[in-house]
């Protein structure tokens, strides 16, 4: 019980930094005026897979989010909740 428990509490703290990034990404994305789309072509990506992993529908890898950040000309540590990205 003790191991479903903590198998638990994992997946929704992943789920919740999750949401987290993806926020930040939306919020720079609004900040800039810039849709998915413009994310896209800036990434040199389809639309679709910015929108899978803005959506949830893929999971958001490292990489991905430095790629996404380069792209939106800020700094990766800038996506993460402020607990997350000094730790």
């Amino acid at each position: 019980v003790t191991d479903n428990l903590k198998r638990c509490r994992h997946t929704a703290m992943q789920q919740t930094l999750s949401a987290e990034v993806t926020a930040a990404i939306r919020a720079e994305l609004g900040r800039k005026n810039l849709s998915q789309s413009g994310l896209a072509r800036e990434m040199d990506k389809p639309q679709q897979w910015v929108n899978a992993r803005l959506n949830d529908r893929r999971k958001l890898a490292v990489d991905d989010l430095a790629a996404i950040a380069k792209a939106l000309n800020i700094p990766m540590a800038s996506l993460l909740p402020a607990d997350k990205a000094s730790a």
